[in-house]
C-alpha cells in the first residue's frame, strides 16, 4: 500500500538534489553478518554453474532478499512506483496485499537466463 509518509520532505529533497538516500537501519545485523559471510567464499563465481545457479543473484537467497526488503519498499514505492497502477492493484487486491508497482526484480534479475532486459 502506497505510504506517502514513507520519506519526509527533507529526504525527497536530499534524493532529487544527491540522486540517493542514506536510510538508517535498512538492514538489521544478522542480514549484514549474512552478506558479509557470503562475500567470504568468492571462489564460487568460479564453479560450474549448476541448473539452479549461475550467477551472483544465485550464490544466496539473501542477495535476492535484497530486492523486496520490508524497510525500503515504501521508499521505492514513493520514489519509483507508479501511483495510478498501485490504486489499481489496492482496489482489486481483495484480501491480500498487492505488490509493489516498480518491481526491479523482474527487468534484471533474469537477465543470467536469458530471460529479460539484456540491456
Amino acid at each position: 500500500v502506497l505510504n506517502e509518509n514513507a520519506l519526509n520532505a527533507e529526504q525527497k529533497y536530499l534524493f532529487d538534489s544527491l540522486g540517493y538516500l542514506i536510510i538508517p537501519n535498512a538492514l538489521t545485523r544478522s542480514q549484514i553478518d549474512r552478506l558479509k559471510t557470503t562475500l567470504r567464499r568468492p571462489a564460487e563465481q568460479w564453479d560450474a554453474p549448476s541448473e539452479k545457479s549461475d550467477g551472483p543473484l544465485h550464490w544466496d537467497p539473501i542477495w535476492r532478499d535484497l530486492l523486496d526488503l520490508p524497510t525500503l519498499s515504501p521508499i521505492l514505492e514513493a520514489l519509483i512506483g507508479d501511483h495510478e497502477l498501485m490504486d489499481r492493484r489496492i482496489a482489486n487486491a481483495a484480501a491480500r496485499e498487492p505488490l509493489p508497482s516498480y518491481r526491479l526484480d523482474h527487468i534484471n534479475i533474469h537477465t543470467d537466463h536469458g530471460e529479460g532486459f539484456a540491456g
